[in-house]
């Protein structure tokens, strides 16, 4: 059973770095770092109370922590496949807890993003449709949020 909003009690993971490492309860069969090796640690998560998940970005992204995505319709290919994917949600709802995402809109990465000058158009490198006139962040170019297709497509 899902828990109610008011009763959620929540545990924020990043995937690549929870699990595995100096870790006593990881099968040495399974990669650590990916969605295989979180599944194998929903007991222990469910053990200290927690009854929802809160997975820091899992979609395809350049850097370190998720947070300047690349491919938004993809899982973070070092994490596993969308079926690994899928299976720790269905592991993790057999066990009654909820599985939350987070997914960084703020700005995009240019470097291999499937968005960047998707539609072919590359004045001044100003990334295209969905990025045109964004501005720049720290982390990459910000989406144009004021855009019709940009809105549509988040």
């Amino acid at each position: 059973a899902r828990p109610d909003k008011d009763e959620l009690v929540m545990y924020q993971c990043h995937i690549g770095t929870f699990t595995g490492r100096n870790d006593p309860g990881a099968a040495s069969a399974t990669a650590p770092g990916t969605f295989a090796a979180l599944t194998q640690k929903l007991d222990y998560i469910a053990g200290m109370g927690f009854n929802c998940l809160q997975l820091l970005p899992h979609t395809e992204y350049g850097g370190q922590w998720g947070y300047n995505p690349r491919l938004m319709h993809a899982v973070h290919g070092r994490y596993g496949t969308p079926e690994d994917f899928a299976a720790l949600v269905d592991a993790s709802h057999s066990r009654g807890i909820s599985v939350f995402v987070d997914l960084a809109l703020h700005h995009g990465a240019a470097n291999l993003n499937s968005l960047w000058e998707y539609d072919g158009w590359a004045e001044d490198a100003n990334g295209g449709i969905y990025f045109e006139g964004g501005g720049k962040t720290d982390w990459g170019r910000s989406f144009a949020f004021w855009k019709d297709e940009v809105r549509e497509y988040l």
